[in-house]
């Protein structure tokens, strides 16, 4: 008889409302919790019953929490998916490695400016000249790995860090470093390779402890590894749902490959807001604009998207590897934090369901970006 982790219940959803100081407060406000349950409503209908799932979380402030689940966490089997259930949380990993990176600085152990060279002197120049700092906040202009057609053979199988900086050593970069931002995947197995020389440990090895030490439910990705809870992972494909390829997520390492429970993902949010992961003073370092060498600013820190929700600061990053989605928000002023994980991959990314939940909630004007909306865009004002 087949084991079955999961809770059978095709989606769980919890509510608590409590009283507030607030003003206006979301207990006051008409309707709220019925504006929160059609907003949940109108996102599950992307995950019917027997199909690939999505677990959430949401703590909106005021008391008002939603947690559940939808779907399966394994369609062959009818498992449904739940709060326990292992996921691949793509990009969302830059923010957890930049925050674990973090860490090492505070023990002396790195430095965000010096040339990376310093921490691996093997590295070719014009990499081994970047620095930690521009590194996590995409402004090494080092150029995109994954489209080099030279990688390709290897994303079946694991790859270590050393072999894709082999396999990338000739790849130009595109700026100067420090000029501009631009998305670059290889920033992060570069992060990857220098916490390796540092710690004498593999990634997977790193940040497994990491956040173990830190009693988070969350782990590397090892594809060979026996893993208990993983959710299985699903993609569209013309128009039909099959298994993922079973493609090996070290050719992104700690660009994408770690997996995070929604439980994980809601601790980690409440630690680093609490202060538990990194000391005050180098959060607000990684949640602070990235200034250039022309003075300019990007909406980018050290591994968080920075922006604004009707007036509040919101940090907050999307995911999206074969077979997943993710995406997270929180706020650091006032603790409010969004958790959306998917084993299903999508042409829609979970960005839209996030703020599906918000704008629904405070009232949102509806051609307005979340992320990027000011106060008198929400009829209710979280800043307040």
């Amino acid at each position: 008889m087949l084991h079955k982790p999961f809770t059978r219940k095709l989606a769980t959803v919890a509510f608590f409302m409590a009283g507030s100081l607030c003003a206006p407060a979301l207990a006051d406000a008409p309707n709220v919790q019925q504006r929160l349950d059609g907003a949940l409503a109108e996102i599950a209908r992307d995950y019917p019953a027997g199909g690939p799932g999505l677990s959430f979380y949401a703590d909106l402030g005021d008391g008002l929490i939603a947690k559940g689940s939808f779907g399966l966490a394994n369609i062959e089997w009818g498992i449904p998916l739940d709060s326990k259930a292992l996921h691949r949380i793509g990009s969302v990993s830059k923010s957890v490695t930049a925050i674990a990176a973090l860490d090492l600085f505070e023990q002396r152990m790195l430095s965000l400016d010096a040339p990376i060279s310093t921490f691996a002197p093997t590295l070719p120049p014009h990499m081994g000249e970047r620095s930690m700092r521009q590194l996590l906040s995409h402004t090494s202009g080092l150029a995109e790995h994954a489209f080099n057609e030279k990688l390709l053979p290897h994303i079946w199988r694991p790859i270590p860090t050393d072999k894709i900086i082999e396999i990338e050593a000739n790849t130009r970069p595109e700026f100067t470093p420090g000029a501009q931002y631009q998305y670059s995947n290889f920033n992060y197995v570069l992060v990857a390779h220098v916490l390796e020389q540092v710690t004498g440990q593999s990634f997977e090895h790193f940040i497994g402890s990491y956040l173990g030490r830190h009693n988070i439910d969350g782990q590397y990705d090892n594809q060979d590894k026996i893993t208990p809870y993983r959710a299985e992972f699903y993609n569209q494909l013309g128009g039909e749902l099959i298994n993922t390829p079973a493609v090996d997520l070290s050719h992104v390492s700690a660009a994408g490959a770690i997996l995070m429970s929604l439980e994980g993902m809601q601790a980690w949010g409440k630690k680093l807001m609490e202060g538990e992961l990194a000391n005050a003073g180098l959060v607000e370092i990684a949640w602070a604009p990235t200034k250039l060498l022309d003075g300019s600013q990007t909406a980018y820190g050290l591994g968080f998207n920075i922006g604004q929700f009707c007036g509040e600061k919101v940090l907050w990053h999307t995911g999206a590897t074969p077979g997943a989605r993710a995406v997270y928000a929180f706020f650091p002023n006032s603790g409010r934090q969004i958790v959306l994980l998917s084993n299903a991959y999508r042409d829609e990314s979970l960005y839209g369901a996030a703020g599906t939940i918000l704008s629904a909630v405070f009232g949102l004007d509806a051609d307005a970006d979340w992320a990027e909306s000011t106060r008198e865009q929400c009829s209710l004002s979280p800043a307040q």
